[in-house]
């Protein structure tokens, strides 16, 4: 069947599939759809270039230690300098000293540009430090590459004491061994065991640096006595110097209680003479 029917006047026209209104208001519908389209794109474009340009200067920063390796105990200072990568303001801010995924501390930066940190509590062993500077209004953030710091342990020395010497045989004889740090103020922990040349006498743990223990069977005579530090973790093992513990036989003690005795009331019988 032919789509083609005679109008009036007698000439042939096509019937069209869509209506002369139909395409009317299409043609005014797509103008406002493309407009949209490019408002929009040019809002995703704009709109990330003024987040970049509002966010600040960007920035590098240094982290350095004044001494690295150090000993566990011992203050180590880290500083950090924030630089801006363009102009001569001076960055502000503060800075947050990170030690793996441990905050140690955050310090204002100062007039230079700079944040500095006194740290004494890293233990024995490597630290993957890093400064992270927060930013400002007019700075970007940014962080420091990675600083890795090593810290040794600290030598300890042991003191050892007796509270009776000379002993008499059988006698309960007290020994108090200290041990303390060569530098810093940490106190080491762990165990001293005392010896009676080679011997072992017995082992304590230590209690804020100290340890006692007692004994009563030596024998007559002179004793090397030492005591042995364990160590631990932050800690370097250490031997206390020799103390010479002198034992006498009972007998002996009481012979000298009593010559001590006669040559006191003789002094005194010649002093009332």
């Amino acid at each position: 069947m032919s789509s083609l029917r005679e109008p009036a006047d007698g000439s042939a026209t096509g019937r069209l599939p869509y209506s002369d209104q139909a395409m009317r208001g299409t043609g005014t519908v797509w103008p406002r759809l493309l407009g949209a389209v490019v408002v929009a794109v040019g809002l995703a474009v704009a709109v990330p270039a003024l987040s970049q340009a509002s966010a600040g200067t960007f920035t590098t920063v240094t982290l350095t230690s004044s001494e690295n390796p150090s000993a566990f105990g011992e203050q180590v200072v880290l500083n950090a300098t924030v630089i801006p990568a363009t102009g001569t303001t001076t960055p502000d801010g503060t800075v947050t000293f990170i030690d793996g995924g441990t905050d140690l501390g955050t310090v204002t930066l100062d007039g230079s540009g700079q944040a500095a940190l006194a740290e004494s509590s890293l233990t024995a062993g490597t630290h993957t430090l890093v400064a992270d500077y927060s930013g400002s209004a007019s700075f970007q953030s940014s962080d420091s590459t990675l600083l890795s710091q090593l810290v040794i342990t600290q030598s300890s020395m042991a003191f050892l004491i007796s509270t009776v010497n000379p002993a008499t045989y059988g006698q309960a004889v007290v020994f108090v061994v200290t041990v303390i740090a060569e530098s810093g103020t940490a106190t080491p922990t762990g165990s001293v065991t005392l010896l009676d040349g080679t011997d072992a006498i017995g082992t304590t743990g230590l209690a804020s640096g100290a340890g006692v223990i007692a004994d009563s069977a030596f024998g007559g005579g002179s004793h090397s006595i030492t005591a042995e530090y364990s160590g631990d973790a932050n800690f370097a093992a250490s031997t206390s110097p020799p103390l010479i513990e002198t034992v006498e036989s009972a007998s002996r003690r009481r012979r000298g209680d009593i010559l001590a005795g006669s040559s006191s009331r003789l002094d005194h019988a010649l002093f009332h003479i």
